[in-house]
């Protein structure tokens, strides 16, 4: 009896013991993308990270010295594709993250993954290896935001001069026609007779096809490769494209035909402070003020408040084209210090005219990202919007604020957004650090965007993924700008189910153009980041739709929200017009 309890005690604290991998816990290192996009996945000799917990030692234990080992504080990691098994080589351990090279010898494939932690191991997990899968390392180290990106003296790529401590090598905006240096993993692997664990050697992958694309412009490489002394990073030189300037300027990376994530660079004409090519209009450069305050170790205080409609044409079974608008507003009042300014998507998440950005999640709602590090602040118990009766956003518990207008349903397809003038007031909040009370005001457009030239998307709701796509429009505002926004769902999904698949994901491209142009073209390596759409059905009935989505948008110039305690806020309004689609 005394012995089984003691194999008891002993098997119970094994089990306890034994590592765990999280679900969907294989990522690229940089990217951090998850599984189910086509450009997710592990790339042959690229740098990747495990989340779980139980797979290390509580305190990091970090691989410091070459040869990189096969185990490491215990750690180790297996994969197996095809019937062939490698070791991954370890980079650090931890007991919720472990980080690792994968060979460049393990076939290309679907495969398993164990991590064994102190001689027990995990359950096996699914991972996918793909031959080329580049990611772009970013500074707040998740895939998203500002790039990594260094001048030849290793100095980061940053919206404002922070060289203080290190006058000798002072961060500050690119220039165009700088070469840069775009740090990630993942260009591909190296020849087998390559032993991964030593010291990389310098060697341009010449044969490899690869673009990086700054602001929606193809830049000139100058070379694509292994980093020189380190192990599984890569870097790509690069030459900055005229005519690109912003605070976010876009940059992504096609190489082997996968795109990868999308980060940002700031660019200046001459080097300097940054501008705004979207927000800062009429000669002003609010957003230098911002950035001066914050070069001065400063917190800032930012707000947004942003009345949208969302009216995509249906083709519902019976019932024919019905177009329904759903009317929201949508506002944040933050306070940023330096380091998650610096590390941020900006003020409103814009990118710089003539470019494209993709926003990638699990799940089935992917929008922008917003300052998820920030601190929100009360502007009040609720705000009110007024031009069509008086509607009220209500702070939720985190101190955001939102209101659904109207519309949603083929009963209301008018909705809230008439055209006409809008006027957003707030009593403020309690407390020194609070935003204090003010009024805006925003036109509404009189009419959205006229589409009547892409009747061809209208009639087939068919989007190729491989292929260019060529928007017109008509009746935009010449001092305001377009917004393109594509979203897709994988998978088929329920709306009203109380059941989610955890396998669905969803990405998102948004464009900018400026309006008075009439037309842009939304490039194929843009599209190519995309999941083909599932569908969509209506609980309780036998309405089935495509899971994707085609909206174009009249965005007008920005309107400045003044407020006490707060630096800099903006009231604006979108309507978006287009057509439920199928991304194939």
């Amino acid at each position: 009896m005394i012995r089984n309890c003691l194999l008891f005690i002993l098997f119970a604290s094994l089990s306890f013991a034994r590592p765990t991998i999280a679900t969907d816990g294989i990522v690229s290192a940089a990217s951090y993308l998850p599984s189910g996009f086509p450009n997710s996945g592990i790339a042959q000799g690229s740098i990747f990270i495990v989340f779980g917990s139980g797979m290390g030692p509580s305190s990091i234990v970090q691989n410091n010295a070459f040869p990189l080992q096969k185990q490491l504080g215990g750690t180790s990691i297996k994969v197996t594709v095809g019937g062939t098994t490698v070791d991954a080589l370890m980079i650090y351990s931890l007991a919720g993250q472990v980080a690792a090279i994968l060979p460049s010898t393990t076939p290309a494939g679907t495969g398993t993954l164990v991590v064994t932690y102190n001689g027990s191991a995990s359950d096996s997990a699914p991972i996918h290896v793909i031959k080329n899968g580049f990611g772009i390392f970013t500074i707040n180290q998740a895939g998203t935001g500002p790039a990594v990106a260094t001048f030849a003296d290793y100095s980061v790529v940053t919206l404002i001069a922070t060289g203080v401590d290190r006058p000798q090598t002072l961060a500050r905006p690119a220039k165009p026609g700088e070469v840069l240096i775009l740090w990630g993993t993942g260009l591909g692997p190296v020849a087998s007779t390559v032993d991964e664990s030593q010291p990389a050697s310098a060697g341009d992958m010449k044969n490899l096809a690869a673009s990086v694309f700054v602001g929606g412009k193809s830049a000139q490489i100058q070379y694509k490769g292994r980093s020189p002394g380190s192990a599984g990073l890569d870097q790509i030189n690069f030459k900055v494209p005229a005519g690109v300037t912003g605070c976010f300027v876009p940059v992504a990376v096609q190489a082997g035909g996968v795109v990868s994530n999308f980060g940002s660079i700031a660019i200046s004409a001459d080097g300097g402070t940054c501008k705004d090519p979207v927000l800062d209009t009429s000669g002003r450069s609010p957003i230098s003020d911002v950035l001066s305050k914050i070069a001065g170790g400063q917190n800032v205080k930012l707000g947004l408040v942003q009345l949208s409609r969302f009216g995509p044409q249906f083709n519902l079974p019976l019932i024919g084209a019905q177009t329904i608008n759903q009317d929201t507003a949508n506002g944040y009042f933050y306070s940023v210090n330096k380091t998650q300014f610096l590390s941020s998507f900006g003020v409103a998440s814009l990118n710089a005219f003539g470019s494209c950005v993709v926003w990638t999640c699990r799940g089935g709602t992917c929008v922008p990202p917003t300052q998820g590090a920030a601190t929100l602040l009360d502007a009040g118990s609720f705000l009110t919007v007024d031009g069509n009766g008086p509607k009220q956003l209500a702070k939720s518990s985190s101190g955001s604020y939102s209101a659904t207008l109207g519309g949603g349903s083929i009963n209301d397809p008018t909705g809230y957004l008439k055209p006409g003038q809008y006027t957003l007031t707030g009593t403020g909040g309690a407390g020194s650090s609070a935003v204090g009370a003010f009024s805006a005001s925003q036109q509404v457009a009189a009419n959205p965007l006229d589409l009547s030239a892409n009747s061809s998307i209208a009639s087939s709701a068919a989007i190729p993924l491989s292929s260019d796509l060529t928007l017109k429009w008509s009746g935009a505002d010449p001092n305001g700008y377009v917004a393109i926004i594509g979203t897709s769902t994988s998978g088929n999904s329920t709306l009203g189910g109380s059941s989610s698949d955890p396998t669905q994901v969803t990405a998102t491209f948004g464009c900018t153009a400026k309006g008075s142009l009439g037309q842009f073209t939304v490039p194929a390596w843009v599209l190519s980041a995309m999941p083909v759409s599932g569908t969509l059905t209506q609980q309780g009935t036998n309405i089935v739709v495509n899971n994707g989505f085609l909206l174009i948008g009249n965005f007008p110039a920005f309107t400045p929200l003044h407020a006490p305690n707060l630096d800099l806020g903006y009231f604006t309004n979108i309507v978006l017009s287009g057509w439920n689609v199928a991304y194939q």
